[in-house]
């Protein structure tokens, strides 16, 4: 698995559909190819009203299929 491949190693994973461990060690929130959040899943969701929302529209993305 993945998390098999990237035991003990730095990794950096890209990913625009939140699908992602939310045990990650640091999560890093781009726009306009700038840093504008980073911290834990729980964190963010607690403090970021941006990364709230995306994790939001997926989530609903997921539960109402087109």
């Amino acid at each position: 698995t993945f998390r098999t491949l990237r035991k003990g190693r730095t990794t950096v994973v890209i990913d625009h559909n939140l699908r992602f461990d939310k045990n990650e060690t640091r999560i890093l929130i781009l726009d306009g190819g700038r840093i504008v959040a980073e911290g834990k899943h729980a964190a963010l969701m607690k403090t970021n009203p941006f990364y709230l929302g995306l994790v939001e529209t997926a989530r609903r993305s997921v539960a109402e299929p087109e």
